[in-house]
C-alpha cells in the first residue's frame, strides 16, 4: 500500500504537472512541500524525472524555467536520484546557463590561470562562439612569462579575423578582392556580425591587464581604424546589386569605426597621441560632411573620447577645425527664417491702428499646431547636441584656438542661451527634459567662458547666479560656481574691460577672419531699424563644407532677444540684482502723447 508522500507525488504529478502553464504557476507551492520523503523509492518516482526532463525541454520559457528549479531542489533532496539523472540535466542546463557559466569562468581564470591551462585549447573553441569576455582572459592561461605573448598573439589574429570580415564587405570596391564564391544576401550580414564581434572582443582586450608589460601593435590598430572611417559608397564596379548590398552597410562600418576608436581612446590613452592628428581629421571630415543617412552621435562620443582620454591636441588646425565641425552641429538650435518671419508678422499685426485688438500667443497653444516641426525628433539626435556641448566645452579649453574661433564659439553660445529660453520645450524635442538639460550645458558653457578669464569675470555676474539656480540638482557644481564670487582671480575694480579681439559681440567689432567663418558656418548677423539689437541666427542647412572658402550663405532674420547690457555699465551695489529683469511698460492710448525728455537738464544744471 502507497504511503501519504507516494500518494501526494502522485497528486502533483497529475493536477499541479498536467502542462507547462500550470507547472509554472504551481512552483512555488511545489517547491514549499517538496521533502526528501516524496523522493523516496516508489512507482511515480520515474514519472517525476520524466516530467522534470520534458520540463527542461520545453519551448517556453516559463515551463523550461520551472524544470530547472526541480531539477536542482530534487537534486538537493535526494543524492541518489542526483547521482543518477545529473549528467541528463546538466546537458541542457549548460545551453540555458551558458551566459552565467562563461561570465563565471571570466572572473576563475585570472585567479587560477594555472589550473586552466590544459584547458586552454577547447575554452578557445568554446568562447570564439559564446563570449569574447572569457576570450580576452585566456592570455592570463600563459603564466607571468607567456601571457604576454599569448596576449600579443590572440590581438594579432584579432586583427586578422577584422581584415577578413572587412574585406569581404567591401568586395565591389577597390580595396575589396575582386571574386566572391558565396550569396552576398548571407555573406554581408554574417561578415557584418563578425565586424562588430571584433570590435567588441579588441576592447575587451585592450581592458585586460597583464602581470608584464606587453607591446600593442597600435600601428595596426590605427591602420584598422582608419580603414573604417575612410570606407565610402563610391568607386564601385562589377556587380551592381553587390554593390548596393555593401554600400548599404557603410553607416554601420563609420559606426564600428567610431566604437573602435573610442575604445582605442580609452585603453591607450597618450600611447595614441602621434595618431591623433589622423583619426580627428577623419572625424571632422564625416561632421562637416553630414551625409544623409549618417548620424553625427557616433563621431562625436569617438570625439569626446579622444578629447578626454588623450593628450590635448597639439595642432592648431585640428583644433580649429573641430571646433568649427562641432558648432555646426549646435547652431541647428537658432531661429530660423521661417520663425522670424512668423514673429514678425506677429508683431505687425499687434502695431496696427485699425483696431484695439492684438495677436497674442497663449500658453501652450504650440500644443494644438498639428503642423509644428520638432527640432530633433529622434532620441539620437537629443543626445548628439548634449555631446556636442561637451565636446565643445574641452575644445573652447585648448590654448591652441584661435581667438577668432573663440570669439565666433562665445557668440553662438550666447545668442543660444538668449533664445533657447523663448523656444518651448516640445518644439525641441518629444522629450521635455532635454530642453532643460540643453540649457543647463549651455549656461555651463557661457559661464566658464565669461569666468574664465582676468578680462570678463567681472562683467558675468549675473551668468554666475544663473548657473546657481540650474544647477541647484548637482552639488559639486553649485559649490564650483559660486566659488567664482567668493575667490576671484583679481578684484572686479582693477580689472580691465574685454578686449575685442577676446569676445566681439557686436557686428562693428567683427574681424574680417571672424566673418568669413561665420559665413562658412551658415550664421548671418542681421541689423533691424526699430531694435539695434545684432544677433547671430541660422538655418539648417543639408551640407556645411568648412574648406571652401567662397561658399554662399543665405541672410536668415533672428529672433527678438533681450538688448545685450554695454560695457560701461556700473556695477551695482547688490549683487543679486545684477540678473538680467524685464521692467514692467506703460501701455499708452493712441491719442496720448509720449512724455518728452530733456537730455540736456542734466548739463544745465550742473552748469547753473
Amino acid at each position: 500500500m502507497e504511503n501519504d508522500a507516494a500518494i501526494q507525488l502522485k497528486t502533483l504529478l497529475q493536477l499541479h504537472l498536467a502542462t507547462d502553464t500550470s507547472s509554472a504557476q504551481n512552483l512555488p507551492y511545489i517547491l514549499d512541500i517538496l521533502t526528501s520523503e516524496h523522493l523516496s523509492p516508489s512507482p511515480h518516482l520515474t514519472k517525476w524525472t520524466s516530467r522534470i526532463y520534458s520540463l527542461l525541454h520545453s519551448k517556453d520559457a516559463p515551463g523550461k524555467w520551472a524544470g530547472l528549479c526541480l531539477a536542482h531542489r530534487t537534486s538537493l533532496l535526494s543524492k541518489s536520484v542526483m547521482i543518477e539523472h545529473a549528467q541528463q540535466w546538466l546537458t541542457i542546463a549548460l545551453r540555458v546557463l551558458s551566459v552565467l557559466l562563461l561570465n563565471t569562468l571570466a572572473r576563475i581564470i585570472p585567479l587560477y590561470p594555472n589550473a586552466h591551462r590544459s584547458s586552454h585549447t577547447v575554452l578557445s573553441g568554446l568562447c570564439l562562439q559564446s563570449s569574447s569576455r572569457l576570450y580576452a582572459v585566456l592570455p592570463a592561461t600563459g603564466g607571468k612569462v607567456g601571457a604576454s605573448n599569448l596576449w600579443k598573439k590572440t590581438v594579432e589574429e584579432t586583427l586578422t579575423f577584422g581584415w577578413t570580415a572587412f574585406s569581404s564587405l567591401r568586395t565591389s570596391f577597390s580595396e575589396g578582392p575582386v571574386s566572391r564564391s558565396e550569396d552576398a544576401h548571407i555573406a554581408i550580414p554574417l561578415n557584418l556580425d563578425r565586424l562588430r564581434c571584433f570590435v567588441i572582443i579588441i576592447d575587451d582586450l585592450l581592458g585586460t591587464g597583464t602581470q608584464r608589460s606587453v607591446q600593442v601593435p597600435i600601428g595596426s590598430l590605427h591602420k584598422f581604424a582608419i580603414a573604417l572611417l575612410t570606407c565610402s559608397r563610391s568607386n564601385g564596379h562589377i556587380d551592381i546589386s553587390t554593390r548596393s548590398l555593401e554600400a548599404s552597410v557603410v553607416p554601420t562600418l563609420w559606426k564600428l569605426g567610431c566604437e573602435f576608436v573610442a575604445s582605442l581612446a580609452t585603453h591607450l590613452r597618450h600611447h595614441l597621441t602621434s595618431h591623433l592628428n589622423g583619426l580627428t581629421s577623419c572625424l571632422s571630415s564625416h561632421l562637416e560632411q553630414k551625409i544623409a543617412g549618417s548620424q553625427p552621435l557616433p563621431f562625436l562620443k569617438a570625439l569626446h573620447s579622444i578629447l578626454v582620454h588623450c593628450l590635448p591636441l597639439h595642432s592648431e588646425v585640428s583644433c580649429n577645425r573641430l571646433t568649427k565641425a562641432v558648432l555646426s552641429s549646435i547652431t541647428a538650435i537658432l531661429p530660423s527664417q521661417s520663425d522670424f518671419d512668423q514673429s514678425t508678422d506677429t508683431a505687425q499685426t499687434g502695431r496696427s491702428k485699425k483696431g484695439k485688438k492684438r495677436a497674442r500667443a497663449y500658453e501652450g497653444d504650440e500644443l494644438l499646431k498639428v503642423s509644428r516641426n520638432i527640432l530633433f525628433p529622434l532620441s539620437d539626435d537629443g543626445k548628439a547636441v548634449l555631446v556636442a556641448c561637451d565636446v565643445l566645452a574641452v575644445l573652447l579649453r585648448n590654448p591652441g584656438l584661435s581667438p577668432t574661433t573663440h570669439s565666433l564659439s562665445v557668440r553662438v553660445l550666447l545668442s543660444i542661451l538668449f533664445f533657447l529660453p523663448q523656444r518651448p520645450p516640445l518644439s525641441l524635442s518629444s522629450d521635455p527634459a532635454l530642453h532643460s538639460k540643453l540649457l543647463q550645458k549651455i549656461q555651463a558653457l557661457v559661464t566658464e567662458s565669461g569666468c574664465g578669464t582676468t578680462n570678463t569675470a567681472s562683467k558675468s555676474l549675473g551668468l554666475v547666479l544663473r548657473a546657481v539656480d540650474l544647477s541647484t540638482i548637482d552639488d559639486s557644481a553649485c559649490q564650483q560656481t559660486l566659488d567664482l564670487l567668493l575667490h576671484p582671480r583679481v578684484p572686479p575694480l582693477v580689472r580691465s574691460l574685454p578686449h575685442v579681439e577676446t569676445l566681439s559681440l557686436f557686428h562693428s567689432e567683427e574681424g574680417t577672419e571672424e566673418a568669413r567663418d561665420r559665413e562658412l558656418l551658415g550664421l548671418t548677423v542681421l541689423q533691424q531699424t526699430s531694435d539695434p539689437v545684432q544677433t547671430i541666427v541660422t538655418a539648417p542647412s543639408p551640407q556645411v563644407d568648412l574648406d571652401q572658402e567662397d561658399r554662399h550663405t543665405r541672410p536668415i532674420p533672428p529672433a527678438i532677444v533681450p538688448a545685450p547690457i554695454p560695457t560701461d555699465m556700473r556695477a551695482p551695489a547688490n549683487p543679486g540684482n545684477s540678473m538680467p529683469r524685464a521692467e514692467p511698460r506703460m501701455q499708452l492710448e493712441e491719442d496720448q502723447e509720449m512724455p518728452a525728455i530733456d537730455l540736456d537738464s542734466d548739463s544745465d544744471s550742473a552748469s547753473d
